[in-house]
């Protein structure tokens, strides 16, 4: 009898399961299908290289900096179907991302059922995932995130597996993961540096193997950086010939800021280090809980790191751009509003989560423990830490709230369903009344927040 109760359980939360996994495609589905503007214009890149047949330099165009794997993807699907029409073409760059996003929950959820955690929590944290609004948007813009996501998180979880199975096809994988995400997007090296340094700490902890993971670790390193280095669509070689630089990019670097005295830039962004890095500046974010775009004024919140990412990071409303996106009404307050309260608990959790990851992997570096399988973990929230440096380095040389985006955090997707079991197991009964009491009407707002903004687009 206790078989069949299980068996029936079992079989009831993968209905829940599905069930999810049905409702963010349909999102996205339906978001992609009314969306006809992104973040930022990237489908200009793929333009000029069907027009001229010739990769643009980094002065083309806006977007023109990027490495170009994504554009010329897109370039060569809308050839292979024959696309022409601008709005066809945005629809078909659209639906990519969302086949995209999908694979990517498609790993998440196979991931999280390989591990030991109570399938009901990670049900949970599969559904917070999968229903994130800031995920659900970028899935249905024409930009490279979603495929920079995809390897990110590919290669995270074929490193996890190859440093448990040791399987070298595995290795050959996540080289060429990882050389495709810095073809994509140049914050990809965060990813690929991530591996390296769990490669290095492998060295460290695994005395009789110390040989056979420095080879690794040196290979690794060659392999990645000559595929940088001879990948035409990176232009990285170019870009530094032009304005000798690797990394050129299409704003330009701010003095940096004073500790307390605040000093202004074009965009604000970040007025001083301890105004930009030392606050969470919540209360005015529930005063005024949607971003103002104008350049000559803006809320005392922008000028926020931390608020601006959690702000961006559970609503997709919040960022009030791209223009067709955008609203001057306030009939959306409530809703983000509430958002932002019941996020605080889940958010502290997965917070909470990584250091407690973090610390166990620093405990077992100095005490020379060779990790379990569960300490292998470590490179989970070691690369989503490593994507917290680049935002906020980000924000501090250039100093333009738009480099402040949650979805620069994204390509460590893995650590946030990570982070939030590590902490919610084995919990007395009333925390569990309290998390899915908070937890099960967060998630149905985040469907709001996305079915209006379809609603609006339609």
């Amino acid at each position: 009898m206790r078989n069949r109760h299980l068996s029936f359980a079992s079989k009831y939360i993968r209905i829940l399961f599905l069930s999810v996994f049905i409702i963010s495609l349909a999102l996205r589905i339906s978001l992609a299908s009314v969306n006809h503007e992104a973040n930022d214009p990237h489908l200009e890149v793929t333009q000029i290289i069907l027009q001229t047949g010739k990769l643009p330099t980094w002065d083309k165009c806006w977007e023109c900096f990027q490495p170009k794997l994504y554009h010329v993807t897109l370039a060569a699907l809308f050839k292979i179907t024959d696309t022409t029409n601008p709005n066809s073409q945005i629809l078909l760059a659209n639906l990519l991302n969302v086949l995209a996003g999908v694979l990517t929950l498609v790993l998440i959820y196979k991931f999280l059922l390989s591990q030991s955690f109570n399938p009901l929590l990670s049900l949970l944290a599969f559904s917070f995932a999968a229903l994130n609004p800031k995920f659900i948007a970028i899935n249905a813009q024409a930009t490279n995130d979603s495929f920079l996501i995809l390897f990110s998180t590919c290669a995270l979880i074929i490193f996890y597996k190859f440093i448990l199975q040791n399987k070298i096809s595995y290795f050959v994988f996540i080289i060429l993961l990882t050389a495709l995400a810095v073809s994509i997007k140049t914050s990809g090296f965060v990813t690929f540096i991530a591996i390296l340094l769990v490669l290095v700490i492998q060295i460290i902890l695994n005395s009789d193997r110390r040989g056979y993971f420095g080879i690794l670790a040196l290979i690794y390193l060659i392999s990645v950086l000559a595929f940088v280095a001879f990948n035409p669509l990176n232009q990285y070689g170019e870009n530094y010939h032009q304005v000798g630089t690797f990394f050129a990019l299409n704003i330009e670097r701010q003095p940096v800021p004073h500790f307390r005295q605040q000093t202004a830039t074009a965009r604000p962004g970040i007025l001083s280090i301890q105004d930009g890095f030392l606050t969470f500046k919540f209360f005015d974010l529930l005063a005024h809980p949607r971003i103002e775009n104008s350049i000559n004024g803006h809320l005392q919140h922008r000028t926020s790191l931390w608020t601006q990412l959690y702000g961006r990071a559970h609503s997709l409303n919040f960022d009030n751009w791209p223009p067709t996106w955008s609203t001057r009404d306030n009939n959306l307050f409530p809703l983000l509003r509430i958002i932002y309260v019941l996020a605080l608990f889940p958010t502290a959790l997965i917070i909470l989560g990584i250091f407690i990851q973090i610390k166990q992997l620093l405990f077992a570096i100095t005490r020379r423990n060779r990790p379990s399988p569960d300490m292998q973990l470590g490179i989970f929230p070691l690369v989503l830490l490593g994507y917290v440096v680049f935002v906020a380095l980000y924000a501090l040389l250039y100093r333009d709230f738009s480099t402040m985006k949650a979805v620069f955090l994204l390509p460590a997707l893995p650590a946030y369903p990570l982070a939030f079991l590590v902490v919610i197991e084995n919990r007395p009964r009333w925390f569990y009344y309290l998390l899915f009491g908070i937890s099960l009407p967060l998630l149905c707002l985040y469907v709001a927040d996305v079915v209006n903004l379809i609603l609006r687009l339609v």
